[in-house]
């Protein structure tokens, strides 16, 4: 993993589109600025901040009893970096002793808690993930989302997808004000506060398959 994190910090990762284009290109200029070529460093940064641990660990994964539907995922001691939020948890916890090898991932017995996912929207809460997409669907209200993976969701035409796409574009904004702070500064010189605040303030959008991404930006344009 830290040999393609170096590929990417040295811009020789290349990934075209069918138009030729290379989709890493001009990216992660912030990341290169704080970590320049060193690949280790970025690794354990990211162990820190995405899974909130001090160093690598084994991934575990616990049903929490109190709150319906909640998986919780955490490495090694650390506390619960993810909350998976799905229709049937013991189906999902079962699939996971079945495919995890135990050097890596270990199924916890099911623990009492109160729910993550109700806790996501408070700006004290630490939980980087949410795994269970058709959440975002149901009215939910949170400024936080900034980032968001898309799978088997987008396979046809209709309001879910535009629903999904909502709740990454919202944005609490400078003072409340619901605006984008970088958008009317103009263009600035790299590495400036407002170039890096612009990152900040962009939905990024990912998938594993291009058709689902093709179908969300044919209902969001």
């Amino acid at each position: 993993f830290e040999a393609l994190l170096g590929k990417l910090l040295n811009e020789s990762l290349v990934v075209r589109t069918k138009k030729g284009t290379n989709v890493f290109a001009g990216l992660f200029g912030e990341v290169r600025r704080v970590h320049g070529s060193d690949a280790a460093a970025l690794y354990l940064d990211m162990v820190r901040r995405l899974f909130l641990a001090d160093a690598p660990a084994k991934l575990r994964a616990a049903r929490r009893k109190e709150a319906s539907g909640e998986i919780q995922l955490r490495v090694g001691e650390a506390e619960p970096f993810a909350v998976v939020n799905v229709g049937e948890p013991a189906d999902v916890t079962k699939e996971l002793e079945k495919a995890a090898h135990p050097e890596w991932c270990l199924v916890e017995p099911e623990i009492t808690g109160a729910s993550l996912f109700e806790a996501l929207p408070a700006e004290s809460c630490r939980t980087t993930m949410l795994i269970g997409s058709r959440k975002f669907m149901e009215g939910w209200n949170c400024f936080r989302v900034s980032m968001l993976g898309i799978h088997n969701i987008g396979q046809g035409a209709g309001t879910q997808i535009v629903q999904l796409f909502g709740r990454g574009v919202r944005l609490r904004g400078k003072d409340g004000s619901l605006k984008r702070f970088s958008v009317d500064k103009g263009r600035e010189r790299p590495g400036s506060d407002i170039e890096r605040l612009r990152v900040l303030e962009t939905i990024s959008l990912f998938t594993v398959n291009a058709a689902y991404l093709a179908q969300f930006e044919d209902e969001v344009n």
